[in-house]
């Protein structure tokens, strides 16, 4: 379903961290920030600017920079035959570089996280191609309080859990159509800064509400079988 896998090195992590720092004051215009303390240091007006995810994709010369380090080389060696997706910012706009982002999600603020879904539901409402059972996903903590925040997944849903295809100012996106209370109680693993959960399209997941008193960071990877 998922496991933990050894990927990034303390330095490299604290590579990742400072790439996040810069970026994220660049974009908000605040000559120093702390990402522990992001959510003392910003608005929630500054915070909804970064819910685009345009402004959360790592610009391209942070992006060759990890896809440089070690950690990164070893995930591509491990997985012969896949490549690294290209950018998906919604169902109609693309950038044909590697795809690496990042997410920060406040303590206390549950909507910073989203609801349960399958990544190849996304797939399907925006048109990628991939196909079911063609990417496997990294999901990397940089700032994670172990046990009070992270990813939680549902071993005991059901298979195949149903979702529709909900389209608004034509940007189609995936939602979940059974309750959420059907799906049984999730787990939350419990991997370290630089650690990677590593899991299929096809498994369940969600971000977990942050009961943590600093702010969650993390990043993420896709990788995709064949050529895209």
């Amino acid at each position: 379903m998922h496991e933990i896998v050894d990927l990034y090195t303390t330095t490299e992590v604290a590579f990742l961290r400072q790439a996040i720092e810069n970026h994220v004051g660049d974009v908000l215009g605040l000559s120093s920030l702390t990402l522990k303390n992001y959510h003392l240091e910003v608005s929630e007006d500054q915070h909804k600017t970064l819910s685009d995810k345009r402004l959360r994709v790592f610009r391209e010369c942070d992006s060759k920079q990890i896809e440089s380090l070690a950690g990164t080389r070893g995930l591509m060696a491990n997985h012969p035959g896949h490549k690294i997706a290209n950018i998906v910012y919604n169902s109609f706009e693309r950038e044909e570089r590697p795809e690496f982002y990042f997410r920060l999600v406040r303590p206390g603020h549950p909507d910073d996280v989203g609801p349960p879904h399958c990544d190849f539901w996304f797939d399907a409402a925006m048109g990628t191609g991939w196909g079911k059972g063609n990417t496997i996903k990294f999901w990397i903590p940089i700032e994670i309080e172990p046990g009070l925040n992270g990813l939680y997944f549902f071993p005991s849903a059901p298979p195949d859990v149903p979702f529709t295809i909900i389209e608004n100012r034509g940007l189609r996106r995936p939602q979940i159509a059974t309750p959420i209370d059907s799906l049984g109680t999730p787990v939350l693993p419990c991997p370290a800064p630089g650690q990677g959960l590593k899991f299929g399209d096809d498994v369940l997941h969600a971000g977990a509400p942050n009961r943590g008193t600093s702010t969650r960071v993390s990043i993420e990877i896709t990788l995709v079988r064949g050529p895209m």
